[in-house]
């Protein structure tokens, strides 16, 4: 009974660090929160928890549109420069108040 009361105490830690700090790290996956206009804090966080010389898939979904041209032009010059062997994957919506696409006739 003990085993599975400290399998739910680590459950619940975990919950709780996940919460605080807002991020998911494991061995494939890291979710980190970061400022995204702060491009020293983001170099800093990426160096913290990636070799930027591996072949990297960096996806930007939905979030450069939401940015003032400057900041969201410094994020590609930044992300084109830290990893040199990367593909930079941009999907943001575009005439999304146009009545006839085939995506929003669904809703």
């Amino acid at each position: 009974m003990c085993k599975y009361l400290y399998l739910i105490f680590n459950f619940i830690n975990f919950i709780c660090n996940f919460a605080e700090k807002g991020e998911v790290i494991s061995d494939h996956y890291k979710l980190l929160p970061i400022d995204l206009r702060d491009i020293q804090s983001l170099n800093d966080l990426i160096l913290t928890h990636m070799d930027p010389s591996l072949p990297t898939f960096i996806v930007a979904e939905c979030v450069l549109i939401y940015l003032d041209p400057d900041s969201s032009n410094a994020i590609v010059e930044w992300a084109s420069r830290t990893f040199p062997t990367s593909v930079f994957f941009l999907y943001e919506q575009v005439l999304i108040f146009f009545n006839h696409h085939p995506l929003l006739e669904t809703f």
